[in-house]
């Protein structure tokens, strides 16, 4: 089962996103703060990390100290949040997989955009080993 840490500072979208990632058969850590989100994915090894940006205002620095990090440099990372905000040279730079619009994820209505951008990703986790050989 792929384990997918994600990081949200809305309780209601937090809730929101970790029940649609159980129902789809994710393992998924949910944490409000990016502090504690690097010290869960140094314990837990996450496949994948879901972070949003407003989360971590500077989520540069978030991905640049897992990167850092022997243990935690291979960790795949997907940022979302507004992307007029967003430096994605920067974070593309910094080897995060992927940075969406968190707008267009429809977020509120269930997380079936967000879920089928996952799926579009699986191939790739798996490709590079970072990923349980599916769901459940």
């Amino acid at each position: 089962m792929m384990k997918i840490l994600l990081v949200e500072e809305s309780k209601f979208l937090r809730l929101a996103i970790g029940r649609a990632l159980v129902h789809a058969g994710y393992d998924a850590i949910t944490l409000a703060d990016s502090q504690a989100a690097v010290e869960t994915a140094r314990k837990q090894l996450p496949d994948l990390i879901l972070l949003d940006l407003p989360t971590n205002a500077n989520a540069a620095e978030m991905v640049n100290t897992l990167k850092r990090e022997a243990r935690t440099a291979d960790l795949a990372t997907v940022v979302f949040g507004s992307l007029s905000t967003m430096d994605v040279a920067q974070l593309q730079q910094l080897g995060v997989l992927a940075v969406w619009e968190k707008a267009e994820l429809g977020l509120d209505k269930g997380g079936k955009v967000l879920l089928a951008q996952l799926s579009k990703l699986l191939p790739l986790l798996q490709k590079a080993g970072r990923a349980a050989a599916g769901t459940s």
